[in-house]
């Protein structure tokens, strides 16, 4: 019986990953998302931020705000990340 590290057996298991181990050598492969579904959208993060620099407002007050001036509705949690990104 031959012992293998866990990690490299179930790569070689799923779809794809079998061909690449029967081309070369077994290696990791990246374990990140391909994509992110729920990421919004660069020109409103943008917005976010001149408007909480133009105004000086945190998340909850320029929630309200983003809403009543531009019809947009984000939640005040998605402001404070974005916020909290750009710092």
């Amino acid at each position: 019986m031959v012992m293998l590290a866990r990690q490299p057996v179930y790569l070689t298991y799923q779809g794809t990953r079998i061909r690449r181990a029967r081309d070369g050598p077994l290696e990791d492969m990246s374990r990140r998302p391909k994509r992110t579904p729920n990421r919004i959208d660069q020109a409103l993060e943008s917005l976010v931020v001149e408007e909480a620099k133009r105004t000086g407002f945190r998340y909850r007050r320029l929630s309200s705000y983003i809403q009543r001036k531009y019809s947009i509705k984000i939640s005040e949690n998605t402001i404070k990340v974005i916020l909290k990104e750009d710092r």
